[in-house]
């Protein structure tokens, strides 16, 4: 799937480097917490969080969203995910938790809607 806008007005470089790296801030989270035994996801949430706060940031800074609402949509999304991350990582839990995740959900729709 691609999530890199194709828009009809030119994009800005670095909102289309910052949806980039929110792409694969949000593939590593998944590969990254769904191949774990539950005793290594708290660590590996913790690095997840971090990969996710910088790609947040970063598109938090970009400029020239094409779509105003999605782009706020996927900030909100982001930081839902974040919070279900930062609890991955002070309680645990299986795995398979982050197939249940309304942030990631959220985050992979709006990315999609910034595409179209």
């Amino acid at each position: 799937m691609n999530f890199i806008p194709h828009s009809r007005r030119p994009v800005e470089p670095a909102y289309t480097d910052a949806l980039a790296e929110t792409r694969a801030a949000l593939a590593s989270t998944y590969e990254r917490l769904i191949n774990c035994s539950s005793r290594r996801l708290p660590g590996r949430a913790v690095g997840s969080l971090c990969e996710l706060q910088r790609a947040t940031d970063h598109l938090q800074l970009a400029t020239a969203a094409p779509n105003g609402r999605a782009h706020h949509d996927l900030l909100e999304a982001l930081h839902e995910l974040q919070e279900e991350v930062a609890d991955l990582a002070r309680r645990g839990g299986p795995s398979e938790t982050i197939l249940h995740s309304r942030g990631l959900g959220r985050a992979e729709r709006a990315l999609s809607r910034l595409a179209g």
